[in-house]
């Protein structure tokens, strides 16, 4: 078994526990050998996957705050990739894109290198990367610092570089949604955001149903700030009813 199989089936195991594990139990679970197992939580935390106690191993607790690049792109693929798939129907050839450093957003990428004189601008080093060899596709990467353990570009420089464009669209995730909004858990992520949605004609928004149960301590936006918010499947009532009033359409499942 290859590591990035090992590590989604210890990040398995973690969250199906509410306790810590062993790592003998680790051992007898993934089938590996005491010295692999250990190489490759030594990887996860660095990573920021994973807190390595005496002999066992926990996750790195959830908060407000951001998690890393590796921890985002392993949550919830199948809600991710279901959102994608519903939010690619919006695009054609001609458009220009504003995309965010998001792992949902990412999930776009691919769906991007079938059409005709995109333009994309983004804060992700990864979508620029993957974007690099779609011919149909003009690739602009926001300069200014890299977040730590992340892909992403945040900063004065690369607000400053969004306000250069006009969009049709601006494609965007969350840390976490409410009755009340779009809430982020990094405040330079919600500046970068809130500079796409300002240059663009609409905002589109990718949030996973978990994203309910998340926690943000920074408000990105109302939902009167968003013209269409897809979700994989529905929320609470309460959101749903918010949504509904503040006039933003609302997609929930694998459809447009």
């Amino acid at each position: 078994m290859a590591y990035t199989q090992r590590k989604q089936e210890i990040i398995n195991l973690l969250k199906n526990s509410d306790e810590a594990l062993s790592i003998d139990l680790l051992c007898d679970r993934i089938y590996a050998s005491r010295s692999t197992i250990r190489r490759d939580l030594i990887q996860m935390e660095n990573e920021g996957l994973i807190v390595r106690h005496f002999g066992a191993v926990s996750l790195t607790p959830s908060s407000s705050k951001e998690n890393t690049a590796v921890y985002r792109g392993l949550e919830n693929t199948e809600k991710k990739t279901a959102i994608a798939r519903s939010a690619s129907t919006l695009l054609h050839d001609n458009m220009v894109l504003f995309l965010d450093s998001s792992s949902t957003a990412s999930y776009l990428v691919p769906y991007l290198s079938s059409h005709e004189n995109l333009t994309v601008i983004t804060n992700s080093i990864d979508s620029a990367l993957k974007l690099n060899s779609a011919a149909g596709v003009t690739c602009f990467l926001c300069p200014g610092k890299v977040k730590h353990n992340s892909y992403s570009i945040i900063g004065d420089f690369a607000c400053t570089f969004l306000d250069n464009f006009r969009a049709d669209l601006a494609i965007l995730s969350c840390k976490a949604i409410s009755p009340s909004g779009l809430y982020e858990g990094d405040d330079a992520q919600a500046m970068i955001k809130r500079h796409m949605m300002q240059q663009a004609e609409k905002t589109v928004a990718l949030c996973d149903s978990t994203k309910e149960n998340c926690q943000g301590f920074i408000r990105l936006c109302t939902f009167q700030d968003i013209h269409l918010l897809i979700s994989d499947s529905p929320f609470s009532e309460t959101v749903t009813a918010a949504v509904k009033e503040a006039g933003c359409s609302l997609i929930t499942g694998d459809r447009v």
